[in-house]
């Protein structure tokens, strides 16, 4: 979506097979992550030419992720109450789940560094 004028956003490419997008994250100049909410998995998308994106890698996600940050090439998922879920996003094309935290006193609805 180019968003340079504001006042009237205008689609410039998508992708048929992505579900319910929660939230995107940075990964690398032109790579994204996204949480993808309908199909439970983390995408890695190459954004580079907008109008012709595509995926690099996925990987499914216990829970439902809604939030994600991405911090020194790992994507930190808060997934309810799955939990925070860690994946290594160094191999965009493979990205793999590595840490999982459980013992939190609620759902994880949001994640942010600082």
């Amino acid at each position: 979506i180019d968003v340079s004028d504001p006042t009237t956003p205008l689609l410039v490419g998508s992708l048929p097979d992505i579900g319910d997008v929660f939230a995107v994250a940075s990964v690398a100049p032109g790579i994204v992550c996204i949480a993808d909410h309908r199909w439970n998995r983390l995408i890695v998308l190459d954004v580079r030419d907008p109008a012709n994106p595509f995926e690099l890698g996925s990987v499914p996600v216990v829970g439902d992720p809604r939030s994600i940050e991405v911090v020194s090439g790992y994507a930190l998922a808060a997934c309810g109450g799955y939990g925070l879920r860690v994946f290594d996003l160094s191999l965009p094309t493979a990205p793999i789940e590595v840490a999982v935290v459980h013992e939190l006193p609620s759902a994880v609805v949001d994640v942010e560094s600082s």
